[in-house]
Protein backbone atom coordinates (compact mmCIF):
# COMPACT_ATOMS: atom_id res chain seq x y z
CA UNK A 1 0.00 0.00 0.00
CA UNK A 2 1.50 3.58 -0.80
CA UNK A 3 1.85 6.37 1.48
CA UNK A 4 -1.41 8.02 -0.08
CA UNK A 5 -3.37 5.14 0.44
CA UNK A 6 -2.14 4.53 3.94
CA UNK A 7 -2.58 8.77 5.44
CA UNK A 8 -6.41 7.87 3.37
CA UNK A 9 -6.74 4.80 5.24
CA UNK A 10 -5.86 6.16 8.48
CA UNK A 11 -8.23 8.93 8.08
CA UNK A 12 -11.21 6.94 7.65
CA UNK A 13 -10.76 4.55 10.43
CA UNK A 14 -10.82 7.33 12.59
CA UNK A 15 -14.18 8.45 11.87
CA UNK A 16 -15.95 8.82 14.88
CA UNK A 17 -19.28 7.33 13.38
CA UNK A 18 -20.49 5.31 10.57
CA UNK A 19 -21.40 8.40 8.67
CA UNK A 20 -18.38 7.72 6.72
CA UNK A 21 -17.97 4.16 6.77
CA UNK A 22 -14.19 3.34 4.90
CA UNK A 23 -13.82 1.58 1.58
CA UNK A 24 -13.46 -1.63 1.33
CA UNK A 25 -9.34 -2.54 1.56
CA UNK A 26 -7.44 -4.07 -1.29
CA UNK A 27 -9.23 -7.61 -1.39
CA UNK A 28 -12.39 -7.05 -0.08
CA UNK A 29 -15.12 -8.88 -2.24
CA UNK A 30 -18.04 -6.51 -2.67
CA UNK A 31 -21.54 -7.92 -3.22
CA UNK A 32 -23.56 -6.76 -6.00
CA UNK A 33 -26.45 -5.28 -5.56
CA UNK A 34 -28.23 -7.93 -6.54
CA UNK A 35 -26.56 -10.62 -4.42
CA UNK A 36 -28.03 -7.94 -1.60
CA UNK A 37 -31.42 -7.98 -2.84
CA UNK A 38 -31.63 -11.83 -3.29
CA UNK A 39 -30.28 -12.08 0.29
CA UNK A 40 -33.34 -9.92 1.81
CA UNK A 41 -35.32 -12.10 -0.32
CA UNK A 42 -34.13 -15.39 0.55
CA UNK A 43 -34.42 -14.57 4.73
CA UNK A 44 -38.23 -12.39 4.40
CA UNK A 45 -39.80 -15.59 2.73
CA UNK A 46 -38.10 -18.08 5.68
CA UNK A 47 -38.87 -15.35 8.16
CA UNK A 48 -42.31 -15.56 7.09
CA UNK A 49 -42.68 -18.96 7.18
CA UNK A 50 -40.96 -19.17 10.64
CA UNK A 51 -43.57 -16.95 12.12
CA UNK A 52 -46.62 -17.77 9.91
CA UNK A 53 -48.48 -19.41 13.16
CA UNK A 54 -47.50 -16.37 15.16
CA UNK A 55 -48.72 -13.89 12.26
CA UNK A 56 -51.93 -15.23 11.97
CA UNK A 57 -53.08 -15.33 15.86
CA UNK A 58 -51.82 -11.50 15.65
CA UNK A 59 -54.08 -10.58 12.76
CA UNK A 60 -57.03 -12.24 14.46
CA UNK A 61 -55.71 -9.85 17.50
CA UNK A 62 -55.69 -7.12 15.08
CA UNK A 63 -58.99 -8.10 13.47
CA UNK A 64 -61.61 -9.73 16.10
CA UNK A 65 -64.47 -10.34 13.41
CA UNK A 66 -62.24 -11.63 10.91
CA UNK A 67 -63.11 -15.25 12.03
CA UNK A 68 -66.63 -13.95 11.68
CA UNK A 69 -67.55 -15.94 8.06
CA UNK A 70 -70.85 -14.57 8.06
CA UNK A 71 -69.36 -10.51 7.83
CA UNK A 72 -68.33 -8.62 4.54
CA UNK A 73 -65.02 -7.60 4.37
CA UNK A 74 -65.86 -4.14 6.42
CA UNK A 75 -67.48 -5.79 9.09
CA UNK A 76 -64.83 -8.35 9.37
CA UNK A 77 -62.22 -5.50 9.81
CA UNK A 78 -64.01 -3.33 12.12
CA UNK A 79 -66.53 -5.96 14.33
CA UNK A 80 -64.84 -6.91 18.00
CA UNK A 81 -63.98 -4.36 19.07
CA UNK A 82 -59.92 -4.49 18.80
CA UNK A 83 -56.87 -2.49 21.09
CA UNK A 84 -54.73 -3.02 18.17
CA UNK A 85 -57.02 -1.63 15.20
CA UNK A 86 -53.46 0.55 14.39
CA UNK A 87 -51.31 -2.57 14.18
CA UNK A 88 -51.48 -2.84 10.52
CA UNK A 89 -50.02 0.11 9.84
CA UNK A 90 -46.95 0.00 12.05
CA UNK A 91 -45.36 -2.72 9.78
CA UNK A 92 -46.25 -0.48 6.69
CA UNK A 93 -44.69 2.25 8.24
CA UNK A 94 -41.74 1.17 9.19
CA UNK A 95 -41.16 -0.20 5.58
CA UNK A 96 -41.96 3.30 4.80
CA UNK A 97 -39.10 4.30 7.34
CA UNK A 98 -36.50 2.20 6.05
CA UNK A 99 -37.00 3.17 2.56
CA UNK A 100 -36.23 6.76 3.50
CA UNK A 101 -33.57 5.35 6.04
CA UNK A 102 -32.59 3.95 2.68
CA UNK A 103 -32.45 7.31 0.40
CA UNK A 104 -30.74 9.22 2.94
CA UNK A 105 -27.90 6.71 4.04
CA UNK A 106 -27.92 3.69 2.04
CA UNK A 107 -27.03 0.61 3.94
CA UNK A 108 -23.84 0.89 5.87
CA UNK A 109 -21.69 -2.32 6.83
CA UNK A 110 -18.73 -2.63 8.68
CA UNK A 111 -18.25 -6.03 10.58
CA UNK A 112 -16.42 -6.41 13.60
CA UNK A 113 -15.77 -10.11 15.05
CA UNK A 114 -17.15 -8.41 17.94
CA UNK A 115 -20.17 -7.05 16.30
CA UNK A 116 -21.10 -10.52 14.74
CA UNK A 117 -20.54 -12.42 17.32
CA UNK A 118 -23.47 -10.26 19.53
CA UNK A 119 -25.16 -10.77 16.28
CA UNK A 120 -25.19 -14.57 16.07
CA UNK A 121 -26.22 -14.50 20.41
CA UNK A 122 -29.14 -12.38 20.06
CA UNK A 123 -30.43 -14.07 16.90
CA UNK A 124 -29.49 -17.62 18.15
CA UNK A 125 -31.51 -16.72 21.29
CA UNK A 126 -34.32 -15.34 19.69
CA UNK A 127 -34.88 -17.84 17.57
CA UNK A 128 -34.95 -20.78 20.13
CA UNK A 129 -37.36 -18.12 22.07
CA UNK A 130 -39.39 -17.97 19.10
CA UNK A 131 -39.31 -21.98 19.14
CA UNK A 132 -39.95 -22.89 22.97
CA UNK A 133 -43.35 -20.09 22.49
CA UNK A 134 -44.62 -21.92 19.27
CA UNK A 135 -44.53 -24.92 21.31
CA UNK A 136 -45.60 -23.02 24.24
CA UNK A 137 -48.39 -21.62 21.91
CA UNK A 138 -47.37 -17.96 23.46
CA UNK A 139 -48.03 -15.46 20.64
CA UNK A 140 -46.85 -12.33 22.13
CA UNK A 141 -43.63 -13.45 23.12
CA UNK A 142 -42.76 -14.83 19.80
CA UNK A 143 -43.77 -11.88 17.76
CA UNK A 144 -41.28 -10.45 20.60
CA UNK A 145 -38.54 -12.60 19.47
CA UNK A 146 -39.48 -11.56 15.85
CA UNK A 147 -38.11 -7.83 16.38
CA UNK A 148 -35.00 -9.50 17.98
CA UNK A 149 -34.51 -12.13 15.76
CA UNK A 150 -34.10 -9.50 13.24
CA UNK A 151 -32.02 -6.91 15.14
CA UNK A 152 -29.61 -9.38 15.25
CA UNK A 153 -29.96 -10.71 11.62
CA UNK A 154 -29.07 -6.97 10.67
CA UNK A 155 -26.03 -7.27 13.15
CA UNK A 156 -24.65 -10.17 11.49
CA UNK A 157 -25.32 -8.77 7.89
CA UNK A 158 -23.62 -5.39 8.72
CA UNK A 159 -22.37 -4.81 12.62
CA UNK A 160 -23.34 -2.26 14.47
CA UNK A 161 -23.59 0.34 11.50
CA UNK A 162 -26.43 -1.31 9.37
CA UNK A 163 -28.59 -1.48 12.90
CA UNK A 164 -27.58 1.83 13.92
CA UNK A 165 -29.03 2.99 10.83
CA UNK A 166 -32.03 0.66 10.97
CA UNK A 167 -33.11 0.42 14.58
CA UNK A 168 -35.94 2.85 14.60
CA UNK A 169 -38.07 0.93 12.25
CA UNK A 170 -37.13 -2.66 13.35
CA UNK A 171 -38.31 -0.94 17.14
CA UNK A 172 -40.95 0.51 16.24
CA UNK A 173 -42.49 -2.93 15.20
CA UNK A 174 -42.92 -3.89 19.32
CA UNK A 175 -46.63 -1.85 18.44
CA UNK A 176 -47.67 -4.38 16.20
CA UNK A 177 -47.89 -7.33 18.94
CA UNK A 178 -50.44 -7.87 20.84
CA UNK A 179 -49.88 -7.53 25.04
CA UNK A 180 -51.32 -11.02 26.72
CA UNK A 181 -55.40 -10.94 26.56
CA UNK A 182 -55.15 -10.70 30.66
CA UNK A 183 -53.15 -8.24 30.80
CA UNK A 184 -55.66 -5.75 28.29
CA UNK A 185 -57.98 -6.63 31.09
CA UNK A 186 -56.23 -5.38 34.03
CA UNK A 187 -55.21 -2.26 32.26
CA UNK A 188 -58.27 -1.52 31.30
CA UNK A 189 -60.22 -2.15 34.51
CA UNK A 190 -57.44 0.16 36.19
CA UNK A 191 -56.96 2.95 33.84
CA UNK A 192 -60.95 2.95 33.54
CA UNK A 193 -60.92 3.42 37.34
CA UNK A 194 -58.39 6.00 37.58
CA UNK A 195 -59.76 8.22 34.71
CA UNK A 196 -63.70 7.93 36.07
CA UNK A 197 -62.16 9.20 39.78
CA UNK A 198 -60.25 11.86 38.58
CA UNK A 199 -63.21 12.41 35.65
CA UNK A 200 -65.46 12.75 38.60
CA UNK A 201 -63.36 15.32 40.69
CA UNK A 202 -63.27 17.42 37.92
CA UNK A 203 -67.38 17.24 37.22
CA UNK A 204 -67.69 17.94 41.10
CA UNK A 205 -65.34 20.35 42.49
CA UNK A 206 -64.79 22.32 38.83
CA UNK A 207 -68.39 22.16 36.91
CA UNK A 208 -70.66 21.58 40.12
CA UNK A 209 -72.19 18.57 39.15
CA UNK A 210 -73.34 16.40 41.86
CA UNK A 211 -72.17 12.80 41.43
CA UNK A 212 -71.49 9.73 43.44
CA UNK A 213 -68.78 7.63 42.32
CA UNK A 214 -68.96 3.28 42.44
CA UNK A 215 -66.66 1.03 40.57
CA UNK A 216 -67.41 1.87 37.18
CA UNK A 217 -71.34 3.46 37.76
CA UNK A 218 -71.09 7.22 37.88
CA UNK A 219 -74.94 8.10 39.58
CA UNK A 220 -76.18 11.39 38.98
CA UNK A 221 -79.04 13.74 40.11
CA UNK A 222 -82.34 11.82 39.43
CA UNK A 223 -83.96 13.00 36.19
CA UNK A 224 -86.78 15.39 36.94
CA UNK A 225 -89.52 12.67 36.61
CA UNK A 226 -87.75 10.69 39.62
CA UNK A 227 -85.95 8.06 37.98
CA UNK A 228 -82.43 7.72 39.15
CA UNK A 229 -79.39 8.65 36.46
CA UNK A 230 -76.48 5.78 36.40
CA UNK A 231 -73.93 5.85 33.70
CA UNK A 232 -71.78 3.07 33.39
CA UNK A 233 -68.22 3.85 32.15
CA UNK A 234 -67.51 0.87 29.53
CA UNK A 235 -64.40 -0.64 28.33
CA UNK A 236 -64.08 1.51 25.91
CA UNK A 237 -63.90 4.60 28.28
CA UNK A 238 -60.98 3.36 29.82
CA UNK A 239 -58.63 5.18 27.02
CA UNK A 240 -56.23 2.02 26.40
CA UNK A 241 -56.91 2.23 22.65
CA UNK A 242 -55.97 5.89 22.85
CA UNK A 243 -53.15 5.23 24.72
CA UNK A 244 -51.73 2.39 23.01
CA UNK A 245 -51.97 4.08 19.70
CA UNK A 246 -50.71 7.16 20.71
CA UNK A 247 -47.57 5.97 22.46
CA UNK A 248 -47.44 4.59 18.90
CA UNK A 249 -47.85 7.53 17.34
CA UNK A 250 -44.93 9.55 19.71
CA UNK A 251 -42.64 7.01 19.19
CA UNK A 252 -42.93 7.80 15.48
CA UNK A 253 -43.25 11.50 15.84
CA UNK A 254 -39.60 11.89 17.59
CA UNK A 255 -38.17 10.35 14.82
CA UNK A 256 -39.04 12.85 12.65
CA UNK A 257 -39.97 16.03 15.07
CA UNK A 258 -38.21 19.16 14.79
CA UNK A 259 -36.91 19.39 18.05
CA UNK A 260 -33.44 17.57 18.68
CA UNK A 261 -32.04 15.97 21.62
CA UNK A 262 -33.23 15.88 24.90
CA UNK A 263 -36.80 17.20 23.68
CA UNK A 264 -37.17 14.38 22.08
CA UNK A 265 -37.86 12.25 25.10
CA UNK A 266 -39.87 14.74 26.88
CA UNK A 267 -41.97 14.35 23.92
CA UNK A 268 -42.30 11.12 23.71
CA UNK A 269 -42.67 10.50 27.64
CA UNK A 270 -45.06 12.73 27.82
CA UNK A 271 -47.52 10.89 25.56
CA UNK A 272 -48.99 8.72 27.97
CA UNK A 273 -50.18 11.57 30.44
CA UNK A 274 -51.69 13.12 27.36
CA UNK A 275 -53.56 10.23 26.07
CA UNK A 276 -54.56 9.93 29.97
CA UNK A 277 -55.67 13.77 30.13
CA UNK A 278 -57.29 13.36 27.19
CA UNK A 279 -59.67 10.43 28.01
CA UNK A 280 -60.02 12.09 31.35
CA UNK A 281 -61.39 15.00 29.48
CA UNK A 282 -63.96 12.77 27.85
CA UNK A 283 -65.52 11.24 30.75
CA UNK A 284 -65.84 14.93 31.97
CA UNK A 285 -67.79 16.23 29.41
CA UNK A 286 -69.85 12.23 29.10
CA UNK A 287 -70.81 13.48 32.19
CA UNK A 288 -71.58 16.67 31.69
CA UNK A 289 -74.30 15.52 28.54
CA UNK A 290 -75.61 13.04 30.81
CA UNK A 291 -76.51 15.36 33.58
CA UNK A 292 -77.82 18.23 31.36
CA UNK A 293 -79.46 15.98 28.58
CA UNK A 294 -79.69 12.47 30.35
CA UNK A 295 -78.01 9.01 30.13
CA UNK A 296 -78.80 8.00 26.88
CA UNK A 297 -77.51 11.10 24.97
CA UNK A 298 -73.84 9.93 26.53
CA UNK A 299 -74.73 6.11 26.34
CA UNK A 300 -72.33 4.07 23.94
CA UNK A 301 -75.25 3.93 21.34
CA UNK A 302 -75.47 7.76 21.32
CA UNK A 303 -73.50 9.73 18.32
CA UNK A 304 -71.69 11.89 20.80
CA UNK A 305 -69.84 8.87 22.76
CA UNK A 306 -68.95 7.43 19.36
CA UNK A 307 -67.68 11.52 17.90
CA UNK A 308 -66.04 12.36 21.25
CA UNK A 309 -63.52 9.00 20.73
CA UNK A 310 -62.51 10.10 17.78
CA UNK A 311 -61.87 13.55 18.50
CA UNK A 312 -60.30 12.71 22.16
CA UNK A 313 -57.81 10.79 19.76
CA UNK A 314 -57.25 13.77 17.30
CA UNK A 315 -56.96 16.42 20.13
CA UNK A 316 -54.01 14.42 21.94
CA UNK A 317 -52.07 14.21 18.21
CA UNK A 318 -52.53 18.01 18.32
CA UNK A 319 -51.59 18.54 21.67
CA UNK A 320 -48.12 16.15 21.11
CA UNK A 321 -47.39 18.64 18.12
CA UNK A 322 -48.17 21.71 20.13
CA UNK A 323 -46.17 20.76 22.66
CA UNK A 324 -43.22 20.38 19.93
CA UNK A 325 -43.63 23.98 18.74
CA UNK A 326 -43.70 25.22 22.07
CA UNK A 327 -40.10 23.86 22.78
CA UNK A 328 -39.01 25.53 20.25
CA UNK A 329 -40.84 28.95 20.73
CA UNK A 330 -39.23 28.55 23.92
CA UNK A 331 -35.67 27.70 22.76
CA UNK A 332 -35.89 31.20 21.17
CA UNK A 333 -37.66 33.03 23.53
CA UNK A 334 -34.13 31.93 25.38
CA UNK A 335 -31.93 32.03 22.55
CA UNK A 336 -31.33 28.43 22.75
CA UNK A 337 -30.99 26.57 19.49
CA UNK A 338 -33.26 23.02 20.35
CA UNK A 339 -34.71 22.53 16.64
CA UNK A 340 -32.89 20.34 14.22
CA UNK A 341 -32.15 22.31 10.52
CA UNK A 342 -35.08 20.26 8.93
CA UNK A 343 -37.59 17.38 9.56
CA UNK A 344 -35.80 14.15 9.75
CA UNK A 345 -37.64 12.76 6.70
CA UNK A 346 -37.55 15.88 4.25
CA UNK A 347 -33.45 16.72 4.77
CA UNK A 348 -32.38 18.71 1.63
CA UNK A 349 -29.25 16.78 1.56
CA UNK A 350 -29.15 13.09 2.19
CA UNK A 351 -25.75 11.63 3.77
CA UNK A 352 -25.63 8.62 1.69
CA UNK A 353 -22.53 6.52 2.37
CA UNK A 354 -20.51 4.70 -0.01
CA UNK A 355 -18.83 1.07 0.80
CA UNK A 356 -19.55 -2.36 0.89
CA UNK A 357 -22.85 -3.84 0.67
CA UNK A 358 -24.21 -5.65 3.47
CA UNK A 359 -23.65 -9.41 3.51
CA UNK A 360 -27.15 -10.57 3.14
CA UNK A 361 -26.27 -14.15 1.45
CA UNK A 362 -24.69 -15.40 3.99
CA UNK A 363 -25.37 -18.94 4.02
CA UNK A 364 -25.20 -19.83 8.00
CA UNK A 365 -27.71 -17.08 8.87
CA UNK A 366 -30.00 -18.50 6.12
CA UNK A 367 -29.67 -21.99 7.50
CA UNK A 368 -30.47 -21.05 10.69
CA UNK A 369 -33.84 -19.53 9.31
CA UNK A 370 -34.50 -22.49 7.38
CA UNK A 371 -34.02 -24.44 10.19
CA UNK A 372 -36.27 -22.53 12.79
CA UNK A 373 -38.95 -22.45 9.71
CA UNK A 374 -39.32 -26.03 9.58
CA UNK A 375 -39.45 -26.69 13.08
CA UNK A 376 -42.05 -23.84 13.64
CA UNK A 377 -44.09 -25.13 10.65
CA UNK A 378 -44.10 -28.62 12.43
CA UNK A 379 -44.45 -27.43 16.04
CA UNK A 380 -47.34 -25.18 14.86
CA UNK A 381 -48.80 -27.78 12.53
CA UNK A 382 -49.16 -30.46 15.43
CA UNK A 383 -52.54 -31.60 16.57
CA UNK A 384 -53.81 -29.89 20.44
CA UNK A 385 -53.65 -32.03 23.32
CA UNK A 386 -57.87 -32.06 24.05
CA UNK A 387 -58.45 -33.91 27.68
CA UNK A 388 -61.34 -35.75 28.31
CA UNK A 389 -62.40 -37.34 31.67
CA UNK A 390 -64.91 -36.61 34.44
CA UNK A 391 -62.72 -35.48 37.39
CA UNK A 392 -64.49 -31.78 37.91
CA UNK A 393 -67.93 -33.17 37.50
CA UNK A 394 -67.42 -36.00 40.43
CA UNK A 395 -65.68 -33.42 42.59
CA UNK A 396 -68.02 -31.57 43.88
CA UNK A 397 -71.79 -32.52 45.43
CA UNK A 398 -74.67 -32.32 43.95
CA UNK A 399 -76.35 -30.59 46.09
CA UNK A 400 -74.99 -28.31 49.05
CA UNK A 401 -76.11 -26.62 52.77
CA UNK A 402 -75.95 -23.07 53.12
CA UNK A 403 -76.87 -21.19 56.43
CA UNK A 404 -79.46 -24.39 57.08
CA UNK A 405 -80.79 -24.18 53.98
CA UNK A 406 -80.19 -26.77 51.16
CA UNK A 407 -79.30 -26.00 47.58
CA UNK A 408 -79.93 -28.40 44.80
CA UNK A 409 -77.99 -28.28 41.71
CA UNK A 410 -78.30 -29.43 38.02
CA UNK A 411 -75.88 -29.51 35.42
CA UNK A 412 -75.68 -26.58 32.56
CA UNK A 413 -73.41 -27.28 29.96
CA UNK A 414 -71.56 -25.06 27.42
CA UNK A 415 -71.06 -24.52 23.83
CA UNK A 416 -68.70 -26.81 21.66
CA UNK A 417 -67.54 -23.48 20.23
CA UNK A 418 -66.12 -22.50 23.89
CA UNK A 419 -64.90 -26.67 24.41
CA UNK A 420 -62.67 -26.31 21.46
CA UNK A 421 -61.50 -22.99 22.24
CA UNK A 422 -60.46 -24.43 26.33
CA UNK A 423 -58.95 -27.71 24.67
CA UNK A 424 -61.22 -30.11 27.10
CA UNK A 425 -64.57 -31.56 27.94
CA UNK A 426 -64.51 -32.54 31.08
CA UNK A 427 -65.79 -29.29 33.52
CA UNK A 428 -69.04 -28.95 35.87
CA UNK A 429 -71.30 -25.75 35.15
CA UNK A 430 -73.79 -26.48 37.97
CA UNK A 431 -76.86 -24.36 39.05
CA UNK A 432 -77.23 -24.55 42.74
CA UNK A 433 -80.62 -23.38 43.94
CA UNK A 434 -82.61 -23.19 47.33
CA UNK A 435 -85.27 -24.77 47.87
CA UNK A 436 -86.40 -22.62 50.36
CA UNK A 437 -86.03 -18.93 48.87
CA UNK A 438 -85.20 -19.27 45.17
CA UNK A 439 -81.34 -18.17 45.71
CA UNK A 440 -78.66 -19.07 43.32
CA UNK A 441 -75.49 -20.23 42.80
CA UNK A 442 -73.54 -20.86 39.92
CA UNK A 443 -70.45 -23.39 39.95
CA UNK A 444 -67.97 -23.48 36.50
CA UNK A 445 -65.21 -26.01 37.35
CA UNK A 446 -62.50 -26.60 33.81
CA UNK A 447 -60.35 -28.90 34.31
CA UNK A 448 -57.76 -30.30 32.28
CA UNK A 449 -54.89 -32.80 32.99
CA UNK A 450 -52.52 -32.17 29.69
CA UNK A 451 -52.18 -28.47 29.09
CA UNK A 452 -52.67 -24.99 29.94
CA UNK A 453 -55.31 -23.81 27.03
CA UNK A 454 -58.04 -25.48 30.25
CA UNK A 455 -58.38 -22.20 31.65
CA UNK A 456 -58.85 -18.55 30.69
CA UNK A 457 -59.05 -15.48 32.51
CA UNK A 458 -62.79 -14.94 33.27
CA UNK A 459 -62.13 -11.18 33.07
CA UNK A 460 -61.76 -12.07 29.10
CA UNK A 461 -64.38 -14.43 28.23
CA UNK A 462 -66.89 -11.92 30.41
CA UNK A 463 -65.90 -9.01 28.42
CA UNK A 464 -66.50 -10.97 25.25
CA UNK A 465 -69.92 -11.56 26.19
CA UNK A 466 -71.04 -8.20 26.63
CA UNK A 467 -70.32 -8.07 30.34
CA UNK A 468 -68.96 -4.69 31.75
CA UNK A 469 -66.23 -5.39 34.46
CA UNK A 470 -66.60 -2.73 37.01
CA UNK A 471 -64.44 -3.59 39.93
CA UNK A 472 -61.83 -6.27 41.17
CA UNK A 473 -59.79 -6.79 44.16
CA UNK A 474 -58.33 -10.16 46.20
CA UNK A 475 -60.44 -11.17 49.29
CA UNK A 476 -59.81 -13.45 52.07
CA UNK A 477 -62.88 -15.80 52.09
CA UNK A 478 -62.04 -17.63 55.18
CA UNK A 479 -59.61 -20.98 53.03
CA UNK A 480 -56.80 -20.61 55.29
CA UNK A 481 -55.05 -17.82 54.16
CA UNK A 482 -55.89 -18.38 50.69
CA UNK A 483 -56.91 -15.52 48.68
CA UNK A 484 -59.81 -15.26 45.76
CA UNK A 485 -60.20 -12.51 43.01
CA UNK A 486 -63.23 -11.20 43.16
CA UNK A 487 -65.02 -9.55 40.19
CA UNK A 488 -68.10 -7.22 39.85
CA UNK A 489 -69.51 -7.39 36.02
CA UNK A 490 -72.78 -6.07 34.94
CA UNK A 491 -75.10 -6.83 32.60
CA UNK A 492 -78.40 -6.01 31.36
CA UNK A 493 -79.08 -4.08 34.84
CA UNK A 494 -78.03 -6.76 37.53
CA UNK A 495 -75.26 -7.43 39.10
CA UNK A 496 -73.09 -10.12 39.40
CA UNK A 497 -70.67 -11.22 42.28
CA UNK A 498 -67.76 -13.52 40.93
CA UNK A 499 -65.32 -15.15 42.53
CA UNK A 500 -62.93 -17.30 41.12
CA UNK A 501 -58.89 -18.75 41.63
CA UNK A 502 -57.09 -21.40 39.85
CA UNK A 503 -55.15 -24.62 40.60
CA UNK A 504 -51.84 -25.53 39.20
CA UNK A 505 -50.94 -28.96 40.68
CA UNK A 506 -51.19 -28.88 44.61
CA UNK A 507 -50.84 -25.05 44.41
CA UNK A 508 -53.76 -22.12 43.84
CA UNK A 509 -53.26 -18.97 42.75
CA UNK A 510 -54.74 -15.82 41.92
CA UNK A 511 -52.64 -14.94 38.70
CA UNK A 512 -53.36 -16.38 35.42
CA UNK A 513 -49.45 -15.73 34.24
CA UNK A 514 -48.38 -17.20 37.46
CA UNK A 515 -50.60 -20.62 36.72
CA UNK A 516 -49.95 -20.91 33.30
CA UNK A 517 -46.07 -20.78 34.07
CA UNK A 518 -46.33 -22.90 36.71
CA UNK A 519 -48.14 -26.03 34.49
CA UNK A 520 -45.69 -25.17 31.54
CA UNK A 521 -42.62 -25.51 33.83
CA UNK A 522 -44.43 -28.69 35.38
CA UNK A 523 -44.32 -29.84 32.11
CA UNK A 524 -40.94 -29.11 31.04
CA UNK A 525 -39.69 -31.58 34.07
CA UNK A 526 -41.79 -34.31 33.62
CA UNK A 527 -44.49 -33.57 36.71
CA UNK A 528 -48.32 -32.96 35.99
CA UNK A 529 -49.50 -30.83 33.71
CA UNK A 530 -52.84 -30.43 35.31
CA UNK A 531 -54.70 -27.22 36.19
CA UNK A 532 -58.57 -25.87 36.43
CA UNK A 533 -60.54 -22.67 36.74
CA UNK A 534 -62.56 -22.27 39.99
CA UNK A 535 -65.55 -19.61 39.77
CA UNK A 536 -68.57 -18.61 41.66
CA UNK A 537 -71.06 -16.40 40.41
CA UNK A 538 -73.78 -15.37 42.55
CA UNK A 539 -76.35 -12.29 41.39
CA UNK A 540 -77.45 -9.76 43.13
CA UNK A 541 -81.08 -10.18 42.78
CA UNK A 542 -82.67 -7.01 44.21
CA UNK A 543 -79.89 -5.17 43.87
CA UNK A 544 -78.34 -6.43 47.27
CA UNK A 545 -74.59 -6.49 46.36
CA UNK A 546 -73.62 -7.35 49.58
CA UNK A 547 -75.91 -10.55 50.44
CA UNK A 548 -74.71 -12.02 46.68
CA UNK A 549 -71.03 -11.28 48.40
CA UNK A 550 -71.59 -13.09 51.74
CA UNK A 551 -73.13 -16.22 49.50
CA UNK A 552 -70.44 -16.13 47.30
CA UNK A 553 -67.87 -16.72 50.24
CA UNK A 554 -69.84 -19.18 51.99
CA UNK A 555 -70.86 -21.54 48.66
CA UNK A 556 -66.96 -21.05 47.58
CA UNK A 557 -66.04 -22.10 51.72
CA UNK A 558 -68.56 -24.94 51.43
CA UNK A 559 -67.28 -26.17 47.92
CA UNK A 560 -63.32 -25.70 48.36
CA UNK A 561 -62.75 -28.71 50.42
CA UNK A 562 -64.01 -31.50 47.90
CA UNK A 563 -62.77 -29.83 45.13
CA UNK A 564 -59.14 -29.75 46.20
CA UNK A 565 -59.74 -33.42 47.22
CA UNK A 566 -61.43 -34.53 43.88
CA UNK A 567 -59.35 -32.46 41.38
CA UNK A 568 -55.59 -34.29 41.18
Amino acid sequence: MGKAQAIQSHALTRTPSWSAIPLPAVGTVVRAPSATALGFLFAFVLIAAAWSSTLGEMWLRWFPGWAVRDLDLVGRLTAGGSYYGHAILVPLISVALAIGIHARVGTPARWTRRATAVGWVVLAGFLCLHLLSVYARVTFISGFALIGALAGLVMIWGGGALLGAYWVPIGLLVFMVPLPLAWIADLNLALKTSAVRAALWVAVEGVGIPAVMDGSFVYLSPHPSGEPQVLIVGNVCSGLRNLIALVWFACLFVTVCRVKGGWRLVLLASAGPVAVAANVLRIVTLIVVADHWGVRAAGPESWFHNVSGVVVFAAATGLLVGLERGIIRLGHRMRRDWSAPGRWMSARRPRRISGPAPAMLRPMPLTALTVTAVLSVGLSAREPMRHSGDWARRAVPQSIAIDGAVFAGHDLRLSPRTLAMLETDDYVLRRYASTVDGRMVDLLIVFSAVGRKGTHPPEVCLEGRGVTLTSKRLVDVGLGGRTVCELTTQQAGLRTIRLYVYKCGEGYTTSFLAQQARIFLNGLAGRGRSGALIRVDVPAVGGDVEAARRLAQESLRVLMPSIGKGLP
